[in-house]
């Protein structure tokens, strides 16, 4: 009987001591710490010496404080000191402090402005301080007038964020030629730029891709535009107006990097013995525009005739032109394309030779088939406030290659043509009807002629219809 009672007692220790160490082991299982949430908050300045939009103040040194550790991004770029700075400011960061030392004289009863931009962001993170700017006086009051407005490029209506804004305060209008602008400002990525904490004063606009750094326009080759009056801001009404400036380039060029582009894929051996194809011709050919091939070289004119094109039987197909583009290495292939018809491209490797004497690395065929009507998508535009004096040209773009462009003869259009795919369209207003884009000349004042892009893309689908509204 007692040795049954030792059993149990056994037992039932055993069992406590199992209980016991499994609580033990539970307790000793420690779980990664989580770490919180992810820090998503801008720096903040705690303190600012001289402090923010301080008046008289005459110290070459500021002091940024901010409430964590923070760096300052390129600041030789994205900061910018208004009015302009002749020597660069010298910028530095440590810990959760910005310095910033102005190396010029400080101009009297003036208001300045430090643009940081989105150069100040937290060293954790980079949650970005966007948009801080620091004013400060040298005298009594802080102007608080300003200038703001769109840059857009004038012969696509797009934007070029590689813009700047220069402001001249009581300026002749050519003052962009031999002097330094007084303020300088980005543009966003809108296009949008702003001037602020102005006196009340006449300013001239321009807009300039400052592409050696001189800050003036010496350049026919470089981006500019400008307002053709003087801004006048005398009050807080006057900084309600915008103003648009369309940039052009008055002298297009290509460069020598462009000049001998090669498109082609090959690797580094064979692109130095060997001229291969770059691009190969769509699959389904435009009846209305030529096929093209490309190649990693600019082509002999003499070797054109390696490029053959044949109907699926491989007889030569007649009435074929070729044609080099400016660039050369680009082969436009025009013929009247039959409906719905198969063709083949043979390149002969022993024939093709590009001017540096490398052939085709080998001969090569490729097919593609000419359209049918049934491929093509039809459009229909309806146009508001039609005005035939206005003289405007719709532009139809694909793959941001121009694809169409057409005088707007009334106030209905229709298209039937148009391939499948994506397009973008946009408005040139042709002032002096001449049927195409023209620059502007400063020499003149004569402002370059204006594109609107138009902000929906266009999806064509083959053998659909689409109508659409555009106001004019």
């Amino acid at each position: 009987m007692w040795q049954h009672r030792f059993r149990l007692i056994h037992v039932f220790c055993f069992l406590c001591f199992v209980l016991i160490s499994l609580l033990q082991v539970s307790c000793a299982n420690i779980g990664t710490p989580t770490g919180g949430p992810k820090d998503s908050l801008a720096p903040t300045i705690r303190n600012a010496n001289p402090s923010l939009r301080s008046v008289n103040s005459t110290a070459n040194k500021i002091t940024l404080v901010f409430d964590e550790y923070v760096e300052v991004a390129d600041a030789q770029n994205n900061v910018i000191v208004s009015p302009y700075q002749t020597k660069n400011p010298i910028i530095n960061y440590n810990l959760n402090t910005v310095t910033v030392r102005l190396r010029d004289s400080l101009l009297p009863n003036t208001t300045y402005a430090i643009n940081f931009g989105n150069a100040i962001k937290d060293v954790n993170e980079g949650n970005v301080f966007k948009d801080f700017i620091y004013t400060f006086s040298t005298g009594p009051i802080i102007d608080s007038l300003s200038i703001s407005g769109k840059v857009l490029v004038a012969n696509t209506g797009l934007v070029d964020s590689m813009l700047q804004v220069y402001l001249y305060q009581n300026a002749v209008d050519t003052a962009v030629l031999f002097q330094k602008p007084k303020y300088i400002t980005r543009i966003n990525s809108k296009g949008e730029f702003s001037f602020m904490s102005l006196p009340a004063a006449n300013f001239r606009i321009f807009a300039i891709k400052d592409t050696d750094g001189s800050k003036d326009y010496n350049s026919l080759k470089e981006a500019f535009g400008f307002y053709p009056n003087n801004a006048v801001v005398s009050t807080l009404e006057d900084s309600v107006k915008p103003f648009t400036l369309y940039a052009y380039v008055e002298e297009e060029s290509v460069s020598p990097s462009q000049a001998g582009a090669g498109t082609g894929k090959a690797n580094e051996k064979e692109r130095t013995n060997y001229l291969r194809i770059g691009t190969p011709p769509a699959k389904r050919q435009d009846l209305y525009s030529p096929a093209t091939v490309s190649f990693t070289g600019r082509l002999k004119a003499a070797s054109l005739v390696g490029i053959i094109v044949t109907d699926t039987n491989y007889i030569r197909v007649k009435n074929v032109e070729l044609k080099q583009d400016s660039i050369g290495n680009n082969i436009n292939i025009l013929h009247n394309w039959t409906k719905g018809q198969p063709y083949y491209l043979l390149l002969e490797k022993d024939v093709i030779e590009d001017e540096t004497g490398k052939k085709l690395f080998k001969s090569d065929t490729a097919s593609f088939t000419a359209m049918d009507d049934e491929d093509y998508g039809r459009l229909a535009v309806k146009f508001k406030n039609y005005s035939a004096s206005e003289k405007v040209r719709l532009q139809i773009l694909k793959d941001e290659k121009l694809v169409l462009d057409t005088l707007i003869a009334n106030s209905n259009w229709k298209y039937d043509r148009l391939s499948p795919g994506s397009y973008s369209l946009r408005l040139l207003y042709d002032t002096n009807g001449n049927g195409k884009w023209d620059a502007g000349n400063f020499k003149t004042l004569r402002q370059p002629e204006k594109v609107i892009a138009l902000p929906n893309k266009l999806s064509i689908k083959g053998d659909w219809d689409n109508e659409i509204i555009i106001e004019l």
